[in-house]
């Protein structure tokens, strides 16, 4: 189940990329065109607002349910740059 979860939640990144490149055309075309916002619009950006919850579950139901870092000696997952990447600078980065 880790593995699918862990390759889901990348793959869900490429939806991600996508809505929001969709959003960003929407919106930037309507306002270049003065266009009035259209039902279109709002719904780019739902999918994109959606989207980006979604990866935001996923990464929680990874870093809470698999990862759990404070099990470990901090020290030793400090030490370890892939364990440092995953146990703060992946989390905090994604938050920001």
């Amino acid at each position: 189940m880790h593995d699918f979860l862990v390759h889901f939640h990348s793959g869900t990144r490429w939806l991600l990329l996508g809505a929001a490149m969709f959003a960003i055309f929407r919106y930037a075309t309507g306002n270049i065109q003065g266009r009035p916002f259209e039902k279109l619009d709002n719904t780019a950006g739902a999918i994109f607002v959606g989207t980006v919850h979604f990866q935001l579950l996923l990464g929680f139901i990874l870093y809470l349910g698999y990862f759990q870092p404070w099990n470990a000696d901090m020290s030793v997952v400090m030490k370890d740059p892939v364990g440092r990447f995953f146990a703060v600078e992946h989390i905090a980065g994604m938050l920001l």
